[in-house]
């Protein structure tokens, strides 16, 4: 039954909303606070025992053994047990007992008569109870709740359920328990809808109650008439709204019609209506009354809605129909979404807090996000009431988090016991479906029902337009007809933007584009005419492509970037008192702390999350390009278990280096882009500016435009580009600047420029920056004698080569020679005082892949993914184009496809010249580029990609820097370096 449990105010455990039953709402004795509790092993033996509380989990209450993960964790059956009264006023009503939330199972006794078992743990379970109670009286109630998996008919696991690393079974009664008293004749399958005004039709904004009547008293009376007598009065409907301030601004009363359990449907006009959005979430106020002959309330509901449409608009584009952008109360809105997966140190899992999630929204809205996916997950009611109260639009996905989760597929089959059940574990999926659509679809802020994760992703996928998600479909059509319906969240681009690929089951498009692509790639990750295919299994993107006109349907980015920072090592503290175990952290902080260096890792912490930043920067703006992508899923928004791809960090501090004014240039309605400026230019070299603005504001502006070129704050020039008018839901062009290679400043050095954007009006203003570093002109090496080695030719400038010896015999102090292993001429080289330089040694120390951006999703597992940006000490000779410890975006095609080295082991460590960073879960020393001195002379080790900017003055500056830099002090023996001579 829905009923308004955002209006339930507990008095001493017990509530009654009236003293007699002609005029009441649903009446209710809260069962939440303390409980008798034991855990029973497989004799029905006691393990355990003592007080629990509910709503909560009993591992994050002290029941269980320890694990390497948690503190406490114990996984089969709980026995709850406490004493209720029942009031005498409950006589005539109807009672049940409600679960809100159970991990898994549930078995029910009523004063020692077994009841029955609820199963599921989405959605909340309902269970008749009033013909075992003592009214009056008191009363035994026992829960034993078990929290083993039945993979038989239940195979669904979501991320609230803490798979993925964790892989955590948890038990408990994690929602609400109550008993709920009903009158006889009542309100029943409320459901609120509403509709924007059609000025056209002089139609005003609309607010729709439809709700069923039960009438227990007499099943065969027509509504109309409840008591069943021949001359009675018509009974009524009554809805009342009220606005934010209390004033009742409709009221309406409808006849009954039909006969018991027919739905009835009362409309009230709302005249000049406000609209619920992110940017204003305002909600109404209603009371849904049932009336009886002569005007008395038999019964009522009371609910905080808000008014709002979306929709998919057709016909955008020209010679055709699509519907390619999301409709918000009429207006284009952008999906600025962020991923979350519930990390909640405190609260274990699945918390009924509302007020906590105020609070975490409210921090996450400040950054400009309006929407949220909560991967595999229906969250419990407090989330949706404080998403509907603070303005964020989630999705509500049911919980299956991977395809194998699937009744019928080859994985399901292998986990699910002997003599499992197609048919019931379908039965069982559909059901609880079906009550979370029924409970949650009152909820203003709810975006898109989506059926589950990734479900066509992988090697064991059930057939596409699945049985399950084709019913998940309909009963969204018939139980919330307002609502978006997605059957996966997550599909190969490469695939489902090919027209002939599309479902009914699509709504939208959730696309995972090449996540794996580096910066440099980024232009063409998102090039939605020419999406790749992917093949299923590995994950890899082949190159192949599709040739797409343009999506038939909106394409969110799923999962976008993925992006980790270095942890740092301070989060460990926020463990204590804490269920969980920082055991992915821990030895590392340790390690750190004996060599004296938790200061120094806070450092490549905040480097790596201000480049990581820039990166996002980068990803996000070039998504917004594209006018066919209409949102994103940043994910994600707090560091995952074992992971570090969060703004937030474990225990939900925002990561210093994730600065709010930086993110609120790219992720908001309206944002500034810009096409054409590199990140690095060579000295003379033309640079030039195309400028647009993204506008899913519901204001059109004709904003006054100003472009300023800087060098840190001194201001260089100014431009002023021509008033233009912009649209909402558009991408309009402003216009380009162009010869600003004019007025840069000659420097020996490199030199970062900042260009600024801006247009302001009346109606809203706009700004947005980038930066980029311009090169000294190359000049030859002061050496007179410069070796190029065998296959080193393509990494060093043209001009250097062109007077370059092969002889690499005769080298002696001051002169250069470049290589690519460790070899006899280069020791001896190095004896005789000559700086030698190895690109990409294969047989040196341990070499692993690397890129500007760091590994995606989780870094650490091993050496091959232990990457997380990289660290420039104000020591190295490079640290001029890393004011901030990181080399700046110009820098980005030389990592891409570079390589990092292990010096973990060495007993003698090199400069680490830039420092490779590890994650903090498998904390190691690597380096993308050394330098060490060696006999008389220096050997420098470098991992970067020289050949893919081979002519720049960006690789004649590097090299020419690294080369001409005073050595360093760390030393080497030449024996050390035989050995690696094959």
């Amino acid at each position: 039954m829905n009923i308004g449990r955002f209006f339930y105010v507990g008095v001493l455990g017990i509530l009654l909303m009236f003293s007699t039953i002609h005029a009441m709402e649903t009446q209710k004795v809260n069962l939440d606070g303390e409980w008798n509790f034991s855990t029973i092993d497989s004799e029905g033996g006691v393990i355990q025992s003592g007080k629990i509380r509910v709503p909560g989990a009993w591992d994050a209450q002290g029941y269980g053994k320890p694990t390497d993960k948690v503190h406490n964790n114990f996984v089969g059956i709980g026995k709850y047990e406490r004493e209720i009264e029942v009031p005498d006023e409950w006589e005539d009503l109807d009672i049940n007992l409600v679960i809100e939330g159970v991990s898994r199972y549930a078995k029910i006794w009523v004063n020692n008569k077994y009841i029955g078992e609820v199963l599921g743990l989405t959605g909340s379970h309902r269970v008749i109870v009033k013909k075992h109670l003592n009214i009056g009286g008191k009363n035994k109630i026992r829960i034993d709740v078990d929290s083993r998996q039945r993979h038989q008919f239940d195979a669904m696991l979501g991320a609230a359920q803490l798979n993925d690393y964790m892989d955590l079974a948890w038990g408990g009664l994690y929602g609400h328990v109550y008993l709920e008293g009903l009158p006889k004749i009542r309100l029943d399958d409320v459901y609120i809808r509403t509709k924007l005004p059609i000025p056209a039709q002089n139609i005003p904004a609309r607010i729709i109650a439809e709700t069923k009547i039960v009438n227990a008293k007499n099943s065969k009376a027509g509504i109309f008439n409840l008591t069943g007598a021949k001359n009675d009065k018509a009974c009524k409907l009554m809805l009342e709204v009220f606005d934010a301030d209390g004033k009742k601004v409709s009221s309406k009363k409808q006849n009954l019609v039909g006969r018991s359990y027919e739905t009835q449907v009362v409309v009230a006009d709302i005249e000049n209506a406000k609209y619920w959005s992110p940017d204003n979430p305002y909600l109404y106020s209603l009371k849904l009354s049932l009336l009886d002959e002569e005007g008395n309330e038999l019964h009522s509901f009371k609910w905080r809605k808000g008014i709002k449409s979306i929709q998919i608009k057709e016909g955008w584009g020209a010679g055709f129909v699509n519907r390619t952008k999301i409709m918000l109360n009429n207006a284009p809105v952008y999906l600025l979404g962020y991923g979350d997966d519930h990390i909640y140190l405190k609260e274990f899992s699945m918390p009924f807090d509302k007020q906590m999630y105020i609070d975490r929204l409210k921090k996450i809205k400040a950054l400009g996000f309006n929407h949220v996916r909560h991967h595999s997950t229906i969250m419990p009611p407090e989330y949706y009431e404080a998403c509907d109260e603070v303005g964020i639009m989630p999705n509500a996905e049911f919980t299956i988090g991977y395809p194998w989760q699937m009744p019928g597929t080859k994985h399901w089959r292998n986990i699910a016991p002997a003599g499992n059940s197609y048919n019931r574990s379908m039965s069982f999926y559909r059901d609880r479906y079906r009550q979370a659509v029924k409970e949650y679809r009152n909820y203003t802020c709810i975006l898109a029902w989506v059926g589950g994760n990734e479900l066509y992703m992988g090697e064991d996928v059930p057939a596409r337009k699945n049985p399950l998600l084709t019913y998940f479909m309909k009963t969204t059509r018939s139980l919330d007809p307002d609502r978006l319906f997605v059957d996966t969240d997550g599909e190969w681009e490469g695939y489902i933007l090919d027209a002939k690929n599309d479902r009914p089951e699509l709504d939208l498009y959730f696309v995972l584009f090449d996540e794996w692509a580096d910066f440099v790639d980024f232009e063409r990750k998102y090039d939605t005419k020419k999406s790749v295919r992917c093949k299923h299994i590995t994950n890899k993107f082949v190159g192949k492509s599709v040739d797409v006109d343009v999506p038939l349907k909106p394409v969110i980015s799923h999962e976008t970037a993925n992006f980790c920072t270095f942890t740092r090592p301070s989060v460990v503290k926020f463990f204590e008192g804490s269920n969980f175990k920082s055991f992915w952290l821990t030895k590392s902080v340790e390690t750190l702390a004996k060599q004296n260096m938790l200061d120094k890792s806070e450092q490549w912490g905040l480097a790596s999350e201000k480049l990581m930043l820039r990166i996002h920067k980068h990803n996000i703006e070039t998504i917004r390009k594209n006018p066919y992508i209409t949102g994103y899923h940043w994910w994600l928004i707090q560091d995952y278990w074992t992971s570090s791809d969060g703004i937030f960090d474990f225990a939900f501090r925002q990561k210093e280096g994730y600065k709010t004014e930086e993110i609120r240039k790219f992720n908001s309605p309206v944002v500034a882009l810009q096409n054409g400026l590199k990140f690095g230019y060579d000295t003379g070299e033309k640079i030039s500016a195309n400028f647009k603005i993204s506008n899913f504001s519901t204001v059109a502006f004709t904003p006054n435009t100003e472009v300023v070129l800087k060098c840190g704050d001194k201001i260089l020039k100014k431009f002023n580009l021509p008033q233009i008018h912009s649209g909402y839901g558009k991408i309009t062009n402003f216009g380009s600047v162009e010869g600003l290679e004019k007025f840069v400043e000659n420097s020996n050095v490199p030199q970062m420029y900042t260009l600024c954007f801006s247009a302001k009006s009346k109606e809203m203003s706009v700004a947005n920056d980038w930066n980029f570093y311009v090169f000294p002109k190359a000049e030859n090496l002061k050496a007179s004698n410069v070796v190029v080695g065998k296959n080193v030719a393509e990494y060093v400038p043209s001009k250097w080569t062109e007077k370059a010896s092969a002889d690499c015999k005769n080298l002696k102090s001051g002169d250069v020679m470049f290589a690519k292993e460790i070899t006899e001429d280069v020791v001896n080289a190095l004896e005789k005082g000559a700086t030698v330089v190895l690109f990409s040694p294969k047989k040196f120390l341990p070499r692993y892949d690397m890129k500007y951006k760091s590994q995606w999703w989780r870094a650490g597992g091993n050496d091959y993914t232990n990457y997380v940006g990289h660290f420039v000490e104000k020591s190295s000779p490079l640290s001029v184009v890393a004011p901030e410890h990181f080399c700046g975006e110009a820098f980005a095609p030389m990592f891409a496809n570079s390589h990092r080295f292990d010096v973990e082991k060495l007993s003698s460590k090199p400069e680490n010249t830039i420092r490779a960073l590890s994650s903090l879960m498998y904390l190691k020393e690597y380096s993308s580029v050394m330098r060490v001195k060696v006999g008389k002379g220096m050997l420098i080790v470098s991992g970067l990609s020289h050949n893919a900017v081979r002519n720049s003055d960006m690789n004649a500056w590097v090299l020419k820097t690294l080369i001409e830099s005073p050595k360093p002090e760390q030393q080497w023996q030449v024996n050390m370096l035989k050995q690696f001579i094959k």
